[in-house]
């Protein structure tokens, strides 16, 4: 079997050193895939399993393709989910999970015996890589782009945490500890003093030997999702969607507060006043097409000062945004954020999908 990852209707091919195109072929039949599969353990670091493997997003998804006829039930991303899906006469399978190289989508010989199977989501390899906040944060900073100040710190160097955030351009407070590889808002504080740092941080280490501390950004919060390409349609960035109802400086969990209660579109009015979100929204385009992403990409980021006008900072990737949307009996009023930025261009969930 060969296995296409896809944009669109572009598909790629990762499992060759190069990027070939092709298009996909006969009629689509979606498989939802949600995370059954532990992330693996990376340079001592894992990312953290999603609560649910993925399955209340997934669900969404499928229950509004289903209406168009599109879409079978959700299968778990192992081995034997993946050949369930494709015997159940898939040939296009949602991988709405966490992805890594090594992954069964990427190296099961179980599925050679098939045709060609197109899948929609990140490339693996890209989001093992990239999912690194501290490498990424390296290279885009190396690449122009505009992000925190920030440095590791590992058991090894916890005792001259002073030392080591100074060489890194900042003060040890207020600052944001954060895992290397983390999900949505865990393990993120917001730190007031130094003392109050040294302490996460070293609570942190019992679950990831490195601990990222940046700069805090203390401006106006936003998320840019970015769409992949589409035949001459470049990357292209949705309407901002401003943040709101912070606890302590940081956003709560992910499903603990709706998103329409903390977040909103930005409207053209308002954008077009303030040149720094056109400022953004152009970097963090550029910075998807850097990364050569295939499916959509979200960037949160805060602005250095809490006053408009300032500049704003991109403070993290998120390579697998959550793509949850109403439709389903009970998910009437489920948002995602991707979703609140397509509404801002009269696109709705089923359109969106």
């Amino acid at each position: 079997m060969d296995v296409f990852w896809e944009t669109s209707f572009w598909a790629h091919s990762l499992r060759t050193p190069f990027t070939r195109r092709a298009y996909s072929s006969g009629k689509p039949r979606v498989a939802l895939l949600y995370q059954a599969l532990d992330p693996p353990i990376i340079n001592g670091v894992r990312t953290p399993k999603e609560q649910g493997g993925y399955r209340d997003s997934g669900t969404d998804i499928a229950y509004v393709l289903r209406e168009q006829s599109r879409v079978d039930i959700c299968f778990p991303d192992d081995e034997q989910g993946i050949i369930a899906a494709v015997h159940a006469g898939a040939n296009h399978l949602w991988a709405n999970i966490v992805l890594f190289k090594d992954h069964s989508l990427q190296i099961s010989s179980a599925l050679d015996t098939h045709g060609d199977i197109r899948v929609i989501g990140q490339p693996p390899l890209v989001v093992e890589t990239f999912e690194d906040k501290h490498y990424l944060n390296g290279m885009l900073r190396q690449r122009g782009s505009t992000v925190p100040k920030s440095c590791v710190l590992t058991p090894n160097n916890i005792d001259g945490l002073r030392t080591t955030i100074w060489r890194g351009g900042f003060t040890s407070a207020p600052s944001i500890a954060k895992p290397i590889r983390g999900r949505g808002s865990h393990g993120i504080k917001h730190c007031l003093t130094p003392q109050i740092l040294e302490q996460h941080i070293r609570d942190l280490f019992a679950e990831s030997p490195m601990v990222m501390v940046e700069e805090y950004l203390s401006g106006q919060e936003v998320t840019v999702a970015v769409m992949p390409p589409m035949g001459h349609v470049p990357y292209l960035a949705l309407p901002v969607v401003t943040r709101f109802g912070h606890a302590k400086c940081v956003l709560p969990p992910s499903g603990t507060v709706a998103l329409t209660t903390d977040s909103r579109a930005v409207g053209i009015i308002e954008e077009v006043a303030d040149r720094m979100y056109r400022r953004i929204i152009k970097e963090c385009e550029q910075v998807a097409k850097l990364l050569q992403t295939t499916a959509p990409i979200s960037f949160d980021v805060r602005r250095y000062r809490n006053q408009g006008g300032s500049p704003f900072a991109i403070f993290d990737v998120n390579m697998n945004p959550d793509m949850s949307g109403p439709g389903r009996p009970g998910r009437e009023n489920q948002a995602s954020l991707i979703g609140l930025a397509a509404e801002g261009y009269g696109i709705n969930y089923p359109e969106l999908l």
